[in-house]
């Protein structure tokens, strides 16, 4: 009855453990519950025994033989959770089937030479397995630590246990309590009470909760979920920790790492929702169809296989705690329960430095601001809806004159001209009503008493309720610009061309008078209007484009008259222009001014003068003609006259050339020379002839 006892302790825990199987389907509960279901056939054969008689010698052998195999499957338990050397497994299957066979194959009771090489293998295997589960014991933390303790402590026992069982009646009671503290040990690994393991796990737990009290509130929230992850790391053994977290856009990110740098790749929610969704740990590597990417990811990134996940309430939504691991874990199940609650505590810590880290940025951002508004060279003024000023920087001194110890907790209608005291009541109503008022231009009188004119800009301010508590203000001496305004009004008024301001979109923004009387509108006809409306209709269509191709660029530019330009008067009609274009950036953006100018007399007198240049050319080529003509028929003349004196010419060289051939003899006759004398008379002419 004895044994009997002592052995439904190991039915027990094979009840409960198949059961866990049954309902999780955890490859590591089966592995659990083969080395209970051969422990437990002692339980079965004592049952027989007491029930029916002692069972065949073939089941007795076939039991024992099964029971001896207790150590080695407790072995290959260990090496689903560690590493185990191939050569150990080898050698403890073999020292089981050396130590089986004589057992089953034996016909009487084997010799004590045999029993005790079967007793020292199970005792050897059995010693090695529970060495190698204290082992990775100490690398665990929380419940799943004290859980291996306790199995490893039990496996050691049962195998002195079965060391000393064949040692005589003197021994048998140690063995049976040996057996019963084994079981117990077994009970508390494998089957301990719920409060029992979250008291185990919250131990760890309160460990790492210290480490994140510990951490100083300044410091970053990322030190937080350092600190929580390497908390993580330590208490579940695990080969790496990644901690995900809710970003932007319903995305999620890693905020650390242990154990692999930390994954700079982006997940949604529904990623990490499918790996939280898990009810037991994920092989990332079976290939398995729906395996969820975030664990094939990151079990890829961290070179491991198991995916374990905790979801982490923030803020900002839920992100998660993943656990990556080369081998599965046992007994995991309440530490990584507990991880959820420490994530939990984490964000508030993180939160609590976060928003530490806001303060300190807006306190920060505050004595920024206050310097920025002591050194602006505006007049910067708070005061109470009342109107009584509460505060007043140094630009407002310069401004008013006034010291600060002048103005404050007094009423700002001290700063008010006389008549002014109605509109800076209109202006508080609309402060009242959450309004803002933008550059309005009032008088103020500074403390010599001269009024001066400044643009004021008035903001409420609301305080933590909403509520508005008060009023600032913000006034700039516009003096010199109105007078430089009014410059430049009378400079554009006084231009002798018509000056237009345009906005992209074409909108007129700015005439002067000039353009009033060149194109015939009133200002407020053409201020809003189109620019298109002073472009002539048949290239109205066209304008848009070119508008916007200047606006795109808009460089100095001049339009002259010689390329065909023209606008369009109010009456309809037409006239040449010429325009300069020039960009003016503003507040508003840029605004394109054009000077136009009216060329349609400098385009008359153009054409006089050619059309004078041309009649003066005509009247040249009628005197040139008239010249060449006059050169012709004197050149006739001459011809005639060359020709007549030739023939005389001609006359004068024959009668010379006969007189030649007859005085050219030796001795010349007085016949001859009267002939010559008479041929010479004749070549010279009757005396006294008039000249023919």
């Amino acid at each position: 009855m004895a044994v009997l006892a002592v052995t439904a302790l190991y039915v027990m825990i094979f009840v409960w453990v198949s059961w866990s199987y049954l309902r999780r389907r955890d490859p590591l509960l089966r592995n659990v519950m083969w080395i209970f279901a051969v422990m437990a056939l002692l339980f079965v054969l004592g049952v027989v025994r007491v029930l029916v008689e002692e069972p065949p010698r073939a089941v007795a052998a076939a039991a024992s033989a099964l029971l001896l195999a207790q150590p080695l499957l407790t072995l290959r338990l260990v090496s689903r959770l560690r590493s185990v050397p191939r050569r150990l497994q080898a050698a403890a299957l073999t020292g089981w089937a050396l130590s089986a066979v004589p057992v089953v194959a034996w016909p009487q009771p084997p010799p004590p030479p045999v029993i005790w090489l079967t007793v020292i293998v199970f005792f050897s295997v059995e010693l090695v397995a529970a060495w190698l589960l204290g082992v990775e014991a100490r690398r665990r933390g929380g419940a799943a630590r004290v859980r291996l303790g306790f199995a490893s402590a039990g496996t050691a026992l049962f195998g002195v246990t079965l060391l000393i069982a064949g040692g005589g009646v003197a021994v048998a009671v140690w063995s049976r309590s040996m057996a019963v503290i084994s079981g117990l040990l077994y009970v508390l690994a494998f089957v301990p009470p719920r409060r029992l393991r979250q008291n185990w796990s919250r131990e760890a737990a309160n460990t790492v909760l210290r480490q994140l009290l510990a951490i100083s509130a300044d410091e970053p929230a990322t030190r937080t979920w350092q600190s929580y992850c390497r908390g993580a790391w330590e208490m579940f053994g695990a080969d790496a920790v990644v901690v995900l977290l809710p970003a932007a856009a319903d995305t999620v990110h890693a905020v650390t790492s242990c154990g692999l740098p930390v994954p700079e790749h982006e997940y949604h929610q529904r990623d990490v929702d499918e790996v939280l969704a898990a009810t037991a740990t994920i092989d990332a590597l079976a290939a398995a169809a729906g395996t969820p990417r975030v664990a094939v990811t990151l079990a890829q990134a961290g070179k491991t296989r198991f995916v374990t996940a905790a979801p982490v309430p923030t803020a900002e939504g839920r992100g998660a705690v993943v656990l990556l691991s080369r081998y599965r874990r046992l007994f995991a199940d309440d530490d990584v329960a507990l991880l959820t609650e420490l994530g939990e505590q984490a964000a508030t810590l993180a939160q609590r430095a976060t928003i530490l880290a806001q303060r300190a940025t807006a306190l920060a951002e505050q004595r920024r601001l206050a310097v920025i508004v002591e050194s602006s060279h505006d007049a910067i003024i708070g005061k109470t809806l009342d109107g009584v000023i509460t505060s007043w920087n140094s630009g407002a001194e310069r401004l008013y004159g006034y010291g600060r110890d002048e103005v404050l907790d007094r009423p700002s209608a001290m700063l008010f001209p006389p008549g002014q005291e109605q509109t800076e009541a209109q202006l508080m109503e609309c402060i009242a009503r959450g309004e803002r008022i933008e550059q309005y231009e009032v008088l103020r009188r500074r403390k010599d008493g001269t009024v001066i004119t400044v643009a004021l800009t008035l903001s409420p301010i609301t305080g933590p309720d909403g509520q508005i508590t008060g009023v600032a203000a913000i006034s700039r001496d516009i003096s010199e610009r109105q007078r430089a305004e009014a410059m430049f009004r009378g400079l554009l008024e006084a231009a002798p061309d018509a000056i237009i301001g345009v906005t992209r979109d074409g909108a007129i923004t700015l005439i002067n008078a000039q353009t009033e009387r060149m194109f015939g509108y009133q200002r407020d006809e053409l201020i809003g209007q189109s620019i298109e409306v002073l472009v002539p209709e048949r290239v109205r269509a066209h304008h848009p484009q070119q508008r916007d191709s200047y606006f795109a660029d808009p460089q100095p530019r001049q339009l002259a008259a010689g390329q065909d330009l023209a606008a369009v008067r109010k009456d309809g009609s037409e006239f040449p222009v010429e325009i300069s274009l020039s960009a003016l950036e503003t507040d508003q953006g840029v605004i394109v001014s054009a000077a136009i100018r009216d060329v349609t007399e400098r385009l008359h007198a153009q054409s006089e003068r050619e059309r004078l240049i041309a009649q003066a050319e005509r009247d040249a080529g009628e005197r040139r003609l008239q010249h060449a003509r006059r050169l012709e028929s004197l050149g006739q003349l001459a011809g005639g006259v060359a020709h007549d004196f030739n023939n005389i010419l001609a006359v004068i060289a024959n009668y010379s050339e006969l007189l030649l051939e007859n005085l050219d003899t030796p001795t010349v006759s007085a016949e001859d020379l009267a002939g010559a004398r008479n041929d010479i008379g004749q070549i010279a002419g009757p005396p006294n002839a008039p000249p023919g």
